[in-house]
Formats: C-alpha cells, structure tokens, sequence
C-alpha cells in the first residue's frame, strides 16, 4: 500500500512538473507582444487628391519578433473634419502571431475647400409661378465631387404672389462632416413679356479675402421688349462689396424700360 501511494505521489509531482513547464513554454514561447506604430510627424500635410498611399507617408511599424512591419500597416479609417481642414487618421498593423497594433494621427488637407454653390439660371420666377430649385442650382465639393442632390432648403421666406425679393437659405454637407450654408435673394416679378431682362456673366461669386471685386465686369446684357439696343450704361448697380471683410454681400442690376418696367439681377458675393 505505501509503494502504492509512494507511485501516486511520484506521478503528481510528475505531473505537476510538466503542467509548470508547459506553462513556462506557452509563457516565452508564444508571442504577446504587440507591434508598434510610430510617425515621422504628428501631422500629415496632403492634398485631398492625394492616393490612400500618400497617408501612409511617414508611417513605420516594427515588432520584437518580426522585425520591420511597415509594408503591413493598413489605413483603417479617416474621420470627419475636426477642424477647417483637418482630420484623424487611423492605422492598424498585425504580427504573424495576429497581435494587432493600432495608432492615430492628424492629417491636414492642404488645398480643402469647403462646398460650394453654383448659381446656372437667377432664381427669378413670375407671379404665381412654381419655385422650384431643379436646373437652377448645383452644389461641388473636392472631396465628393457633385453634391447637388445634398441641397437643402433650411428656410424660405416668400410671398409666391407678391412682387418682391427674398431670402432662401440653403445647406449642404460633405462625406467628412463639413457643411456650407448659403443665404440667396430670390425674385418673384410681374409675368408680363414686357418686363425688360437683365443678364449677368455670373449671379454668385466666391472672393478670397482682399481680393479686388468690381461690379460692373459681371454685366453681360439687357433684353428689353420694343427696344434695339440697351447700354449697358443705362443699367442702374447698387450695393456695396467690402472685399476685406467675409461676409455675404448682394448687387443689384437694375433697368427701367421707357415704358416703365423694372428689370432686376442680384449677385450674390461671398467674401471667404
């Protein structure tokens, strides 16, 4: 009996010896470790053109077992703007024993614009007439391209059967989380034939801060009924752009027939 438990004892320690060395083997042998990420810069400088491969720019990955990751790290995501033109960048990066590293740093879009407007027909209507925004407006954006169907009327204050001109507002956003809003006049006329019609090059313009603006280079044409010819000379601009100073600033182009009626074309200028 006591050789019996002598063998029992013997078999346990056994035991117990080679569950402590497994565990000792598991314990050194098998990686653990994760890789690490680390950056040239803590920001980035891109253009938003610029391939997936630009972000990866500056990036370096290494593990203590395998060595020089680099050629493995993966973009996992880039955030919206968490500024005027700035972003997070997200990068992963696996071991071959799957340990996952994971790192972040700023990227700054060097040439981001925010959305814009496009005016393609002046947002004149005539009395009674439906408003409608289709083929009168388009919206663009360097990073997503064609935005137009992002449009969104935030408000609108018209009287559809009162002459007059009014406000509509408008929002867009973008993929990364930036909006634009725009306030633009909007006039309601007379539906006679006999309404002269004032022609602009352009109805919305966009100026960098202390960029030289001058109103009357924006005046194409007038069209009156039973009149040949109109001067441009004849056409009556009023209000003022402070080209130093952001802001929304609207000109008005204005032409009375001999007849009496008033023709109307409003620039909108936004100084950026």
């Amino acid at each position: 009996m006591k050789k019996i438990k002598s063998i029992v004892w013997i078999v346990l320690a056994v035991v117990a010896v080679a569950f402590a060395a497994s565990e000792i083997y598991l314990y050194t042998a098998v990686d653990r470790t994760a890789p690490v990420i680390r950056f040239d810069s803590d920001i980035l400088l891109t253009s938003v053109e610029g391939a997936e491969d630009q972000l990866l720019a500056g990036v370096r990955a290494s593990d203590d077992r395998d060595g020089d990751l680099t050629g493995e790290i993966l973009v996992s995501g880039v955030s919206r703007l968490i500024s005027s033109n700035t972003a997070s960048v997200t990068y992963l990066v696996f071991d071959r024993a799957g340990n996952m590293a994971s790192a972040s740093r700023l990227v700054e879009y060097t040439d981001y614009k925010k959305p814009s407007f496009e005016i393609l027909k002046p947002l004149i209507y005539s009395l009674g007439e439906p408003v409608t925004l289709r083929d009168h407006l388009v919206a663009t954006d360097v990073i997503d391209g064609d935005l137009t169907k992002e449009i969104r009327i935030i408000s609108m204050d018209i009287s559809f059967n009162v002459e007059g001109v009014y406000s509509l507002t408008l929002q867009v956003t973008n993929s990364v989380g930036d909006t634009a809003r725009l306030t633009l006049p909007l006039v309601i006329r007379s539906a006679s034939s006999l309404v002269p019609t004032v022609e602009l090059s352009r109805y919305l313009v966009y100026l960098k801060t202390g960029e030289s603006f001058q109103a009357d280079r924006y005046l194409r044409s007038v069209i009156c009924p039973g009149v040949q010819s109109v001067p441009l000379s004849d056409v009556q601009i009023d209000g003022l752009v402070d080209p130093d100073t952001p802001g929304t600033y609207r000109v008005s182009y204005n032409y009375t027939s001999p007849s009496g009626w008033l023709g109307t074309a409003i620039l909108t200028v936004v100084v950026e």
